[in-house]
C-alpha cells in the first residue's frame, strides 16, 4: 500500500493537528494556521475545513501546508511520526536523503511558527494590557478624597499579571517564552473569564466585555 492510501486510512486530520501542537475544542474548532485567526474557526475532523479563509483538505494537504512540505514528503513525515508502514520505490539512501530533507523543514517551519506565536502573543497582551489601563483611569478618583471605586483597585490588581507576561515574552529566553505559550491556556481562560464576569456585573459596558473576550481568545491562539 502506497503512502497515500496508508497514511489516509489510518489518520485523521483531528489527529495530526493534535499530534502537531494544535489544541481542539469541544466543537473540534482551532485557530487556522492559515491566516490570522483570534478565535477557532477551522474544523478538524476526518478532513478539515475553514469557516474563517474557505482552506479545505484532508490530512496530507494540512500537514503539506502547515510544514511547507509538498504531498509526497507530508505523507512520510505522517506515516513516520505515527508509525504507520509504507510501500517506499526509492533507494535506501534516497529514502535517506528525502527523510533528513523533512525533519529540516519540519525544524524551520516550528521555528517560525514560534516566532509568529511569539508576536501575536506579544500584540495581544500590549493591546489587553492598554484596554485595562484605560478601563483604571476611567474608574480611578478624580479627588485626593474620593473613596477608590473597587472597579478601580480591581482593574489595577489585573495588570501585573500583563506586565509580569509581557516581560516574559520581550525579554524572557527562548524556553521561558515557549513554556508562557504552552502551559497557560486554562490560566488565559480562568483570567479572562473572571474579568468579563466581574466587569459584567460592575457597570462596564458591553464594548469593554466583548474587548476582554476576544483579548483572552487571541492569546489562547497563541497557546495551541
Amino acid at each position: 500500500m502506497n503512502v497515500f492510501d496508508s497514511v489516509k486510512q489510518s489518520v485523521t486530520t483531528k489527529q495530526a493537528a493534535e499530534q502537531y501542537g494544535f489544541k481542539p475544542n469541544h466543537s473540534n474548532l482551532i485557530c487556522c494556521p492559515f491566516h490570522r485567526d483570534r478565535t477557532p474557526s477551522m474544523k478538524v475532523d476526518e478532513r478539515y475545513f475553514c469557516f474563517g479563509c474557505g482552506a479545505t483538505g484532508d490530512v496530507i494537504d494540512f500537514v503539506s501546508e502547515v510544514f511547507h512540505l509538498n504531498c509526497t514528503e507530508a505523507g512520510i513525515k505522517l506515516a513516520e511520526d505515527f508509525g504507520i508502514p509504507y510501500e517506499y520505490h526509492g533507494s535506501i539512501s534516497k529514502r535517506k536523503m528525502l527523510k533528513k530533507k523533512i525533519y529540516q523543514q519540519t525544524e524551520i517551519s516550528e521555528e517560525e511558527k514560534f516566532k509568529k506565536r511569539l508576536v501575536k502573543a506579544i500584540q495581544v497582551c500590549s493591546d489587553y494590557r492598554s484596554m485595562l489601563m484605560e478601563l483604571q483611569k476611567r474608574f480611578s478618583p478624580k479627588t485626593i478624597n474620593d473613596e477608590w471605586d473597587e472597579r478601580f483597585v480591581y482593574v489595577g490588581m489585573k495588570i501585573p499579571y500583563l506586565e509580569y507576561y509581557l516581560d516574559i515574552l520581550t525579554f524572557g529566553n527562548q524556553e521561558e517564552q515557549k513554556e508562557l505559550l504552552n502551559d497557560k491556556e486554562e490560566e488565559w481562560e480562568k483570567f479572562g473569564r473572571d474579568l468579563k464576569r466581574y466587569m459584567s456585573g460592575n457597570g462596564i459596558g458591553q464594548d469593554a466585555t466583548h474587548d476582554i473576550t476576544t483579548g483572552c481568545e487571541g492569546i489562547k491562539g497563541c497557546v495551541r
